[in-house]
């Protein structure tokens, strides 16, 4: 087959054979015009751009050497043509694809096609029939159209990946919400076909072929995982953020009797002052011992990047193997920092004050041994419970249920002596009937409730217990602090002071004690019941309970501790105070005792964390700032966020000194949350499940932000990160087209 001809097309100020065998110049400059012309119509370039491509010394050395007569060779006249073209910027307008490097020029496209081509490997031949060739090969049409099939092909995928990332997140949103609500994963697979058959159509990307899909169990898990760390990563950033750090910890069992061990951290805010209590982990353990339960703890700390030098409090229930200063976790821990402060928690100090107190009167100790023996009483049979409850509605009383008193429950003394007392005509009644009926165990309770004895303790109590119920839930409070615990402790033992004197100001039960009790016939009465004849001393009863809890609140709450020394940094009473310089001297002096000296504890060395001098410089200024600028006393923790905020710059130690003080440990009750929410997850029916699936349960319920403000994109992106995903946009046709 004979070779395709191939056109040639002649540019101005290009020779021509014409030129060089002596004809008419004005019929060259003709023919030129003509070939020029031509060639402007098959590149498609302006006369204007032409004319940029003819050098005027290369014209004007044409018209000199158009007679060969004049002696100067071909060869000589072709160099001088050659050396004299030059690369015009103006090119670039016309071929975008082109770039110049000061030496040699270039096709982009074809550089980053990987083409071969002359301009792809650059080229010196500077002229516009250079480009116009090039244009019209296929190695550069296809250079220029493949960044045209990728970007469709690329915008076909980002559909693709926006339509089947929008249904992971749609399956992320069926877990958590299974999680928050407490339902078993389990249920994830039957849910996301029910919202398929309610309409959710974008669910049918989760599916990638017959056989793999992401609607299953284990599916859930995995997105749990990443819902988890996503909330995890957040809790972590604030702890990084945190100046000091205090644990708090306790012990407790799970429905599978399985020894278990809850860890909350309190953290602070340093560019504002707010402390937060977040929770670490809820972990199960074998090893209950002192160095067992610290080896779980600093684990946990690790995990967490808590260093020991931010290790300043620690928070337990006051079990010996939490608080032994030796082999116990506090002493444990003060080797890692023997500045750290232990607290017991003051909730469970305060119950075991009321105990303690009840069991140091013989009279009290068979007041709660009766209400135990009532509670199992009714509770053993359906039968006399609903017996009960005929009788409180017949006597127009609340129908209540006899409350059991739990041990490791702060309020559930009052709460089962609340029950006896809004129901006692009833329970008197119903015990006399069950008496008539003949039963043994009836009778005796009987005879004991039915005593001047009995009817006057349940009054005191009642009187009694509210003033420390009240101070208990106080305790509890998550934004709890020092200021706030010790004026509602000292109001709690001025009230009991006061009514154990006769002196209180608000009304009390014991005042219609003497008006429920009648002398009648020589028999007292209580609302018509007979009673049984008691000779206590119930003036004597009373101050002796009044006084041995009060002795215990004394012991367990000392006017004189470190604890009560961080109270002056509230500043409650600087506003009535006229020697300023004075004030809270003594109490920040005995804080840089312990914070302001070196420490040592069983070898270990630890630098003093403050300079006295400087900070007692700061607490003078920072006392002038509050009342100079009369900022608010009432709670603690707005007075420092304001100094915080305003003020930093001058008072840098005081302020991280307050910041101590924010967050120390003054109870456990957020661990004791934290069990609660393990319970309402780790039902009957979910006594199996892992203790690790458990703790991410827990973090979800704590700290979760719910559906609304979940960051849902970034647990995609934890999650994809996780394992490579089998998606119909990331398969391997998909990679092999990209």
């Amino acid at each position: 087959m004979p070779p395709k001809k191939q056109r040639i097309v002649v540019l101005p100020g290009q020779k021509t054979l014409l030129s060089f065998v002596g004809r008419d110049k004005n019929n060259n400059s003709k023919n030129a015009e003509e070939l020029s012309q031509t060639s402007n119509t098959d590149t498609d370039i302006t006369e204007e751009s032409m004319a940029v491509d003819e050098d005027p010394n290369e014209v004007e050395h044409d018209n000199k050497h158009d007679d060969p007569g004049e002696g100067t060779s071909t060869t000589q006249s072709t160099a001088v043509n050659k050396d004299s073209r030059k690369y015009r910027p103006v090119w670039e307008k016309l071929w975008p694809w082109l770039l110049y490097d000061g030496t040699k020029m270039y096709c982009k496209s074809c550089q980053k096609s990987g083409k071969k081509s002359s301009l792809a490997l650059g080229c010196t031949t500077f002229k516009t029939s250079t480009m116009s060739r090039h244009q019209e090969t296929p190695d550069h049409k296809q250079a220029i159209s493949t960044p045209i099939h990728q970007q469709e092909f690329t915008k076909s995928c980002n559909k693709l990946n926006s339509a089947e990332d929008e249904a992971i997140i749609l399956a992320m949103m069926a877990v958590y919400w299974l999680a928050s609500e407490d339902l078993p994963l389990n249920k994830y697979e039957s849910m996301i076909i029910f919202l398929k058959k309610v309409g959710v159509t974008k669910l049918e990307n989760l599916k990638f072929n017959d056989r793999i899909n992401y609607e299953s169990y284990y599916s859930a898990t995995e997105i749990l995982d990443a819902i988890d760390l996503e909330i995890e990563s957040e809790i972590d950033e604030k702890i990084s953020k945190s100046p000091y750090v205090t644990i708090l910890a306790d012990e407790s069992t799970d429905i599978s009797n399985n020894k278990k061990i809850t860890i909350n951290a309190r953290i602070i805010n340093p560019e504002t002052s707010i402390p937060e209590t977040v929770f670490l982990r809820d972990k199960s353990y074998s090893d209950g011992t002192g160095e067992g339960l610290t080896s779980v703890i600093t684990e946990e700390m690790a995990k967490h990047n808590i260093t020991n030098d931010k290790l300043i409090g620690f928070g337990s229930d006051g079990a010996t193997v939490m608080s032994g200063s030796d082999k116990g976790v506090k002493g444990r821990l003060m080797e890692l920092n023997p500045h750290m402060i232990h607290i017991h928690c003051m909730a469970h100090r305060l119950a075991l004050c009321t105990s303690q107190a009840a069991e140091g009167v013989q009279l009290m100790k068979h007041y709660q041994e009766w209400l135990t023996s009532v509670f199992y009483y009714c509770k053993a049979s359906p039968t006399r419970e609903g017996e009960l409850h005929e009788v409180q509605s017949v006597l127009n009383l609340p129908v209540l249920k006899c409350k059991e008193i739990h041990a490791v429950r702060w309020l559930s003394c009052f709460e089962a002596v609340q029950a006896v007392y809004r129901s006692l005509d009833a329970l008197i009644s119903y015990f006399h009937k069950r008496q008539a009926s003949k039963d043994p165990k009836a009778k005796g309770l009987l005879k004991k409730m039915a005593t001047t004895s009995f009817i006057y303790i349940t009054y005191m109590l009642m009187d009694v217990l509210p003033i420390v119920s009240k101070l208990c839930l106080t305790l509890q409070k998550q934004d709890l602090d020092v200021a706030v615990a010790k004026v509602c402790l000292d109001r709690c033992k001025n009230d009991l002071l006061q009514y154990k004197e006769n002196t209180q100001i608000f009304p009390t039960h014991l005042e219609n004690f003497d008006t429920d009790i009648q002398l009648i016939d020589g028999h007292q009465e209580f609302k018509g019941h007979i009673l049984f004849k008691s000779n206590t001393n119930f003036n004597a009863l009373k101050s002796s309970f009044v006084n041995k809890l009060l002795d215990n609140l004394t012991k367990r709450f000392p006017q004189q501790s470190l604890m009560n020394n961080f109270f002056v940094l509230a500043m409650r009473s600087i506003n009535m105070e006229d020697d300023i310089d004075k004030f809270g001297v003594t109490e920040v002096g005995e804080l840089l005792d312990h914070f302001g000296k070196e420490k040592v504890h069983k070898g270990k060395v630890s630098a003093p964390i403050f300079d006295r001098d400087i900070v007692l410089k700061e607490w003078r200024e920072a006392k002038l700032i509050v009342k100079s600028l009369k900022y608010p006393v009432d709670r603690m923790k707005h007075l420092w966020q304001l100094l915080t905020v305003h003020h930093t710059e001058d008072l840098p130690n005081i302020i991280k000194l307050a910041q101590i003080s924010l967050i120390i440990p003054l109870h456990t009750a957020d661990c004791e949350r934290t069990f609660s929410i393990q319970n309402q997850i780790l039902t009957p029916k979910r006594n199996r499940l892992n203790h690790e699936q458990c703790d991410k349960l827990i973090r979800i319920k704590m700290h979760g932000k719910g559906l609304a403000h979940h960051n849902f994109k970034s647990s995609l992106e934890r999650w994809h990160k996780k394992k490579r995903r089998l998606l119909k946009s990331r398969s391997k046709y998909s990679s092999q087209l990209t």
